[in-house]
């Protein structure tokens, strides 16, 4: 029987010959501070509730939502958990998970919902309070984009919309103006 400690070895070796400095400074981060986009996301950590609308096949549900938003991580991410009561379909519930490739450059937005739907986003600044995320992806052999720019308008406020287009055509809106509670 071979020795599982030299098959791990010789796997590793041959798998990965090299690790990112980052994995081999004993856990030490290779940057000094936490990128600025994250940075920019964390003022808006704490618990938020808003009137959101969701329009779909031509009719618009109005209902409460509520975030929790927290920095993970140590700061080096952020997450919404996000819930509400939709009338005439119950609980609704998603997480989303805000991260930095620093390698790309490249902001991400990786969302998990109730509904079924998980989606990594790509994003950008655009200014100080307008960041922008984008979703390709293909429904039933058909290209669906996802289009979620968030405002933030004041150190209490926040607005965002969720636009889903399916070929040619927006097929649903999911919009809220969001207000600090805590």
């Amino acid at each position: 029987m071979a020795n599982p400690s030299k098959i791990r070895t010789t796997v590793v070796d041959t798998v990965m010959p090299e690790c990112p400095d980052h994995l081999t400074t004993g856990g030490k981060s290779m940057h000094a501070q936490v990128p600025e986009p994250i940075q920019k996301l964390l003022r808006l950590e704490g618990l938020w509730e808003g009137d959101a609308l969701i329009t779909h096949n031509g009719s618009t549900i109005c209902f409460r939502i509520h975030h929790d938003n927290t920095r993970v991580a140590n700061g080096w991410g952020f997450q919404i958990s996000e819930s509400g009561e939709i009338p005439g379909s119950g609980l609704y519930r998603s997480v989303s998970i805000f991260g930095f490739d620093s390698e790309l450059n490249q902001l991400h937005l990786y969302t998990v919902s109730s509904l079924g739907h998980a989606h990594d986003h790509r994003g950008w600044w655009a200014d100080d309070t307008h960041v922008i995320f984008e979703y390709k992806g293909v429904n039933r052999g058909t290209q669906v984009i996802e289009w979620i720019p968030i405002v933030v308008l004041g150190p209490d406020e926040y607005i965002f919309q969720n636009s889903t287009s399916l070929g040619e055509e927006v097929c649903m809106i999911f919009e809220a103006r969001m207000h600090r509670v805590l």
